[in-house]
C-alpha cells in the first residue's frame, strides 16, 4: 500500500501439489454445495434478471 509491500508471495513447500482420487474424494466431499441451494439455483437458471428482481 502506498508503493510498500504488503506481500510476498512463494511457493509453500509443504503441501502437495498433487491429490490422489481418494483424498480428491475427501476434499470434494467436505466443500460439496448445499443441495438445497443446487436446486435453487437450477430452477432459476432460465429466468430473466427482471423476473429475478420482482420475486
Amino acid at each position: 500500500m502506498d508503493g510498500e509491500s504488503t506481500a510476498d508471495i512463494v511457493l509453500n513447500d509443504q503441501r502437495s501439489r498433487w491429490l490422489n482420487g481418494e483424498r480428491l474424494r475427501e476434499q470434494l466431499a467436505d466443500r460439496a454445495a448445499d443441495a438445497d441451494l443446487t436446486i435453487e439455483l437450477r430452477q432459476l437458471a432460465g429466468e430473466t434478471l427482471d423476473e429475478l428482481s420482482s420475486a
